[in-house]
This record gives C-alpha cells, structure tokens and sequence, in this order.
C-alpha cells in the first residue's frame, strides 16, 4: 500500500469536512455521514469496459480460442491506432502516449500493458465508447486509479499549468507526472475515499443524506469517472456479467417493432440491431450473464 497515496484523499476529506463546518457544523455532521456512506456502498463497485457491440463477437471469439490478447487496446491494435470506441477527433496517437508516459511513473508497467476501465456500481459504464458494458469480476488492490480521465493531464486548464513555454520537454513530462500522482490512489485503499472526495465536492455543502442511487449517479456521471488502470487484458472467463441499458433494449424494440410497417428502420438501425442480437447470443454461448439496468437506486420487489 502505498501510504502517500492513501493519506492525501483522507485528508482532502478531512479538509471538506472542515470547511463545512466554518459555514455551520451542521453541514460538516452530514458531510461526515454521507462520507461514511460513500465508503460503505462503494465497497460494491466494479471495473467496467464500454465496447460497441459491433466488436464483442471478435472479443467472444478470441476468447474461446485462448488468444491474448482477448480484449484489444489501442497497442493491440498496433497501425488502426484507435481504441475501441472512438476518440474525440482533436487527439491523436501521439497525444495518447504523452499520457500514457506520465501514467507509467505510477503503475510501472509497459504502457502498451494498460487497459483503460472506470469504476461503477451498477449503471452501464461510459456509453460514450460503446453500448456494451463489460463488468469484471475481480481488479488487483493495488491497481492504479485516477480520480477522472487521464486525458486531462493534456486539456486546459491543467495542460496550461503543466506546459509552461519557459518548461522543456522533460520538465513538461515531470510536471505531468507530478500531477498524475497528485490525481492518483489505489483501488483497494483509495476507491471509496476517492468516490467521497468526488461525490461530496461536487455536491456541496449540504444538509440531507446521499442514497446509494446519487451515489452510484455520481461515482459514475456521464464521461466524468475515475479511471482504473487495468495491468494486462481479460477474456469472457473473466466477467462478472454484461450490462445493457434500458433505453438501448427499449429502442431495439421499437425498431423491431417497426420492421414490416409503413415506417420501416433506417438500414443503420436495422443493422444496429442485428449487431445486438449477435451480441447477446454470443455471450449467452460463452455463459455470460446479461442484465438490463433499469434503475441505479434500490428497489423493492
């Protein structure tokens, strides 16, 4: 464990919870509550994977044939020089491995040996990298997690405080490093305090309790996620379950539902939805477990 890392999210609590109470310590009674809260329900989280579902039947195949490895990144995909699930059109290869330069400081790896993943409850990942989320069974304690994307170590405003034009190359890369670290924790000693730094400063001082589906909301909040650092790819075998989103099955239905009718699918639809259904048999075949995520929050049966 690394003691560093492990005190300086405490004490980022520790400081919110402080502040609160200048205000009225009322407020710094309930951040002290939904703190514990936070570390409690996070205790559930999982890593996660967004894919398209255009790509799972190559990702079941490769696993049924024991190749590694089974789920691509994008070292894997070697001249492609994309990841599966597009990037933003202003990055490039090149920028990639800026990151991922800086990103190797922490978890001593290759950087071709990192998979990017998020942390989650029970939502459906980023679906803005693919409608498919992989939930995986089990991540090293000692995996690496950053508190949100690593690729704002090259976005403003932390690219302007980081590349300073008097700063060479190397002093950028150090400086990029430095922040990396001072973003970074452990998932089996930082995760919750993380989430509880994430959750309660972007909540604001406040007088009333999270429930586990702000919770689950917010660890996880659109493109806003902690990222883990996964060392080495995983296969079918290694999945806890997939999870697809109710309004993705919804609208499967609906274009299902039209196919025939005076309002056909559009061919991109159509197609969309044969992807799907492939999909789904071939992870029933491989023995993996399908859910549909309705609700974050609890319910009652």
């Amino acid at each position: 464990m690394n003691n560093q890392l492990s005190q300086k999210w405490q004490n980022k609590i520790n400081d919110f919870i402080k502040q609160s109470a200048v205000a009225d310590q009322l407020y710094a009674d309930f951040a002290s509550a939904n703190d514990s809260s936070v570390k409690h329900t996070t205790r559930t989280a999982h890593a996660v994977v967004n894919i398209s579902s255009a790509h799972i039947m190559n990702f079941c195949d490769r696993s049924r044939m024991n190749q590694y490895p089974a789920y691509l990144n994008c070292y894997d995909l070697g001249k492609k020089r994309v990841r599966l699930g597009d990037d933003p059109p202003t990055e490039n290869w090149e920028v990639r491995e800026i990151v991922d330069k800086a990103l190797e400081t922490l978890h001593h790896y290759e950087i071709n040996k990192i998979y990017f993943m998020a942390a989650e409850l029970n939502g459906t990942g980023v679906r803005f990298y693919g409608d498919i989320c992989l939930v995986l069974k089990d991540i090293s304690d000692e995996t690496i997690i950053l508190d949100r994307n690593s690729y704002e170590l090259i976005r403003e405003p932390l690219r302007s405080i980081i590349e300073k034009p008097e700063l060479s190359d190397q002093d950028k890369h150090e400086q990029r490093c430095k922040k990396a670290f001072e973003l970074a924790g452990e998932w089996g000693n930082n995760l919750g305090e993380m989430a509880s730094v994430k959750i309660l400063t972007t909540s604001g001082e406040r007088d009333r309790r999270l429930t586990a589906g702000q919770i689950s909301t917010r660890i996880l909040d659109d493109e806003d996620y902690i990222e883990v650092l996964k060392t080495d790819s995983f296969s079918t075998h290694d999945l806890e379950c997939v999870r697809l989103s109710a309004l993705d099955v919804a609208l499967e239905n609906y274009i299902f539902q039209c196919i025939g009718t005076v309002s056909p699918p559009e061919f991109v639809e159509y197609i969309w939805l044969r992807q799907r259904q492939k999909c789904r048999e071939a992870l029933i075949m491989h023995q993996v477990p399908v859910t549909v995520v309705v609700t974050e929050g609890r319910t009652k049966s």
